[in-house]
């Protein structure tokens, strides 16, 4: 049965001299109830059917096409009226394998998110609430462009977040009628967000999995991390919308800080089409003006007639979204692989990993009053992991009593790296040799070198079936500590595998909470900085506060290092320009050098040099003593050239301030960060988070009995001979 929707709009006389946009602001504020979408007319038009390269000769056969191709398909409804499919077909600008793939996704999406397909009945009293605080109406008028706009904005910034699914099923019904009613087609959307009161508790409730729901139908914006056909297909999204701008308006901080949640996931080109306005005014160099509503200085008259009259619509849809609901694809009937919903939405892909507890706490946690901003050289970009909870450089939750000396605070929970972006970020580009139209080459070979290693993981991002590391975001990590070049970076993995076979005290019983790792990572602190230098560089910085440390715990403290190097592999999503390491020497004491073994140090190293992608590019040694200095001068001869020329010692915290930042650093260094153990105490939660992470890492290395050739010989590979002479130094 074909189902045709029903006509509710009242078409208004457009001449071709006239445009669209004349005839909305001539004809003054919209009636309740009597919303119509304005249509392409004149050059208008001709251009639009350009740019949707729609042939007046050859676009019925394309319909006819589409239409026999879906009796075709035994999963999918035998028939879609005419004026939908010719909107998809518009939107994939006549691509008809475009056009298939994205049809299969919109009848896959109606069955996979009945949360936001099924109940669309407008009078629904939970669908009632957020139409009582929520205003997100399609505009009447077009842009020069012949784009459509649609603007969206809260009431009350005091009303609690209702249910997140219901606001998303709105917004979808409204795209179901726009496919009805695009008559003509539009050259694509702009999207004007109010963020005026938008506060930390309204982000709350919105779960990874509902946003990436929401995305995958609606745009092509998300990001996977997973090179496989399903996630091909995702990319394909379920509605024919094509996203041309996005403009943010009344911005505050948080809003801010939001952006920078979701850009490491979106598509380069939809970075690009982001605007973020203070000012009003502004976004009339892209949207006219007169074409907006009245609280925006435009002739479209108020923001509530304009609402009222897309709720009337929707209301008079009522029968036609019931009679729909059949209308999903049947993944018992698919031909080949059904459809996983799971990989789908939940275990591919980096949204994942937020549905934990405390992913979003940062945002609800966060008090834009009192807190000062950092230095504007540094932004905070929320990095998708277990547990995520936030933190920043400076900056402690509203429950902690301490300040820091610039006054800022700091999330009481789990540690979030800084990364890189703008200048900065193209900065760490050409350092790295990272070419943005080849890397997914490259790592697609990396990937595919990985599964004809015999003695290797084939996916490092699988285990018993269950997802435990994101590889490709981990692959990158190497590529980039790599520079690009593929064989260092297979000789790199090689040895990552290797080590975490050959070195089990590093690698094994990675549980932070055990009592003596948790009592030894108090006492012995090697925490990363959240922050970035100016140069894009990463700070640790390795301290012992109790004299009486015993040097027998050494494996453990190396052990403590990689599980934070390995959560490093998974965090640093945009990647950096190289590594600090800032040693404190206060405390060592002659038994502590005289209890150290050769053997654990070596394997440390060749650990941190060869099997991880990190570039070592300053060591800066404080507090030091007449021993420390002598130990050194012993080994200084066993060291290259370009590793003794990165160490230094200083006698003061000023002298370590003209290559560090201050502001990087801990109070204790003369910083204006947060203590030392504050920070140290942010990363024993993270590694708490990663608690059963770490466990179900336990199996990824290397097996060398399928090795091809000569197996690695252990005591070859960690024999004294050669000393530290043979470490690799980037």
């Amino acid at each position: 049965m074909t189902i045709n929707p029903v006509d509710t709009s009242i078409k208004l006389s457009v001449t071709a001299d006239q445009g669209v946009l004349g005839a909305i602001s001539r004809s003054g504020p919209v009636e309740a109830a009597k919303m119509t979408l304005e249509q392409p007319a004149g050059e208008m038009w001709q251009k639009i059917r350009e740019e949707l390269n729609e042939k007046a000769d050859t676009k019925e056969a394309d319909l006819a096409h589409i239409k026999e191709w879906l009796k075709k398909e035994p999963h999918l409804p035998d028939e879609f009226d005419d004026q939908r499919i010719m909107t998809f077909l518009r939107g994939c600008k006549f691509s008809l394998e475009k056009t298939k793939r994205k049809l299969d996704m919109y009848f896959t999406m109606r069955a996979a998110v009945p949360e936001f397909f099924n109940d669309r009945d407008v009078n629904r009293p939970e669908l009632q609430e957020i139409l009582n605080i929520v205003q997100m109406p399609p505009l009447p008028g077009l842009t020069p462009e012949g784009r459509r706009v649609i603007v969206m904005r809260g009431i009350d910034k005091d009303i609690q977040t209702p249910n997140v699914a219901d606001a998303f099923k709105l917004a979808l019904m409204l795209g179901d009628v726009r496919l009805a009613e695009e008559k003509e087609g539009v050259a694509g959307d702009v999207y004007v967000l109010d963020a005026s009161v938008a506060t930390p508790t309204h982000f709350a409730k919105f779960t990874p999995t509902l946003v990436k729901k929401f995305l995958v139908c609606v745009q092509e914006c998300v990001t996977t991390l997973r090179a496989k056909p399903l996630a091909e297909l995702v990319l394909h999204e379920a509605y024919p919308v094509k996203l041309k701008e996005v403009h943010v308006i009344n911005v505050s901080p948080l809003v801010d800080k939001i952006v920078n949640f979701v850009k490491p996931f979106i598509k380069d080109k939809i970075k690009e089409r982001i605007f973020l306005h203070t000012d009003t005014n502004d976004l009339y160099k892209y949207v006219p003006k007169e074409m907006l509503p009245q609280e925006y200085g435009g002739n479209a008259g108020p923001m509530n007639d304009l609402h009222n009259a897309w709720v009337k619509k929707l209301d008079e849809y009522k029968d036609w979204f019931a009679a729909q609901e059949n209308l999903k694809a049947n993944e018992a009937l698919r031909p080949g692989k059904p459809t996983n919903y799971d990989e789908l939405f939940g275990i591919d892909g980096s949204f994942r990993q937020l549905d934990r507890p405390g992913a979003v706490d940062y945002l609800a946690g966060y008090r834009g009053s009192g807190s000062k901003s950092m230095s504007r050289n540094y932004v905070v970009l929320k990095p998708f992991h277990p547990g995520a909870a936030g933190f920043l450089a400076g900056y402690r939750g509203s429950g902690s009593k301490s300040k820091s000396r610039n006054g800022n605070k700091m999330a009481s929970a789990s540690v979030m790296l800084v990364q890189p972006k703008g200048e900065l970020w193209e900065k760490i580009r050409v350092e790295l040799n990272e070419n943005v139209n080849t890397r997914d080459q490259d790592l697609a070979t990396i990937k595919d070198w990985l599964k004809k290693q015999p003695h290797l993981p084939d996916e490092w991002g699988e285990i018993d079936d269950e997802v435990i590391f994101e590889d490709d975001r981990c692959l990158m990590s190497f590529l980039r500590g790599c520079n690009f070049s593929l064989e260092r970076c297979k000789k790199k993995l090689d040895m990552y595998f290797t080590m975490r076979s050959a070195c089990p005290e590093f690698f094994s019983n990675r549980d932070i909470t055990n009592p003596e790792l948790h009592d030894l990572m108090k006492r012995a602190q090697g925490p990363t900085m959240p922050g970035l230098t100016p140069s894009g560089r990463r700070v640790t910085i390795c301290k012992a506060l109790d004299k009486k440390l015993d040097p027998a715990q050494l494996n453990d403290a190396f052990k403590i290092a990689m599980m934070i190097g390995d959560v490093r592999l998974m965090e640093e999503i945009e990647g950096v320009a190289g590594d600090i390491y800032i040693l404190d020497a206060s405390v060592v004491s002659p038994s502590h050098l005289g209890k150290l073994s050769p053997s654990a140090l070596k394997k440390f190293f060749i650990c941190v040099q060869e099997a991880y992608p990190i570039k070592l590019k300053e060591v800066h040694v404080v507090n030091s003593t007449p021993l420390v200095e002598t130990v050194y001068n012993v080994i200084k001869p066993f060291l290259k050239e370009k590793m003794r020329q990165r160490i230094h010692f200083h006698s003061s915290y000023t002298a370590l301030h003209e290559f560090v930042p201050k502001e990087l650093l801990p109070t204790e260094y003369g910083g204006t960060g947060c203590p030392l153990d504050e920070i140290n105490s942010a990363w024993i939660k993270k590694l708490e988070e990663y608690k059963d992470w770490f466990k179900a890492q336990e199996n990824l290395k290397a097996n060398e009995a399928l090795r091809p050739g000569k197996p690695t010989n252990y005591d070859e590979l960690f024999g004294i001979d050669g000393s530290f002479r043979q470490l690799a130094i980037d």
